[in-house]
C-alpha cells in the first residue's frame, strides 16, 4: 500500500462527508470508492452524482469536487455548450454570465434572465459550470465546481486539506441546480412553440 492510496482514501471520506451535507436535500442512491449517485429526480434530473477530478501536482495532489446532472432535452439541431463567465464591474466585484459558447442562444438568455440564478452564481463564486447539450443522445449534462468540496494533499509539508460547505452554500447549490433544470424544461416549452 502506498502513500497515494492512502490519500485516495482520504479524499474519498472528504467526499463523503460533503455530499452528507446535501442528504436532507437530495438523497444519496449509491457510494463509490470516487463517486457518490444521488437521486435528483424531484428536480427533474435523470442522474445526479458528486466526484472529484484528481489531478497530480508536483509534490501532492488536488481532487476538485464536482457535481454533475443529465436533463432531457428535445432535439436541437446542433450540440450546445454553455459556460458560466464572470466579468469586472466598475466596483470591483465579478458579475456571473452565461455565455454561450456553440448552439442554439435560447437557454443561454433565460439563464442570464434570471436575477435570482444570477444572483446565487455571484454568492457560490463558483469556480467552474458548464452545460452541454448532446444533439444525438438529446441529453443537456451540467457540470458545476463549486468553490468548496476539494482536497488537497501536499507531500511537504505533510498536510492535507477539505473544505465542506456552509449551510447557505449547501442551499445555495441545490437551488441553483434546481433554477437551471427548471429553465432547460422553459427551453422545451419554447422550442416546441
Amino acid at each position: 500500500m502506498g502513500v497515494y492510496s492512502i490519500v485516495d482514501r482520504r479524499a474519498n471520506r472528504a467526499l463523503n462527508q460533503i455530499v452528507e451535507k446535501f442528504q436532507v436535500m437530495i438523497p444519496i442512491l449509491h457510494v463509490e470508492d470516487n463517486a457518490i449517485e444521488l437521486d435528483g429526480s424531484q428536480y427533474g434530473m435523470e442522474s445526479m452524482k458528486a466526484y472529484h477530478n484528481m489531478i497530480n501536482k508536483w509534490m501532492g495532489r488536488v481532487y476538485i469536487y464536482t457535481w454533475e446532472f443529465t436533463l432531457p432535452g428535445i432535439s436541437l439541431a446542433s450540440d450546445a455548450r454553455i459556460k458560466l463567465h464572470y466579468r469586472g464591474s466598475t466596483r470591483g466585484q465579478n458579475q456571473a454570465q452565461f455565455l454561450l459558447v456553440s448552439g442554439d442562444s435560447v437557454l443561454a438568455d433565460l439563464l442570464n434572465g434570471d436575477p435570482e440564478l444570477i444572483q446565487l452564481c455571484n454568492k457560490m463564486d463558483v469556480d467552474q459550470m458548464e452545460l452541454k447539450y448532446n444533439r444525438t443522445s438529446q441529453r443537456w449534462t451540467v457540470r458545476i465546481a463549486p468553490n468548496y468540496g476539494d482536497f488537497i494533499w501536499v507531500l511537504i509539508p505533510p498536510m492535507s486539506y477539505a473544505r465542506k460547505p456552509t449551510v447557505e452554500e449547501a442551499s445555495n447549490t441545490v437551488r441553483c441546480m434546481e433554477l437551471i433544470a427548471v429553465h432547460i424544461e422553459h427551453q422545451q416549452l419554447l422550442m416546441r412553440g
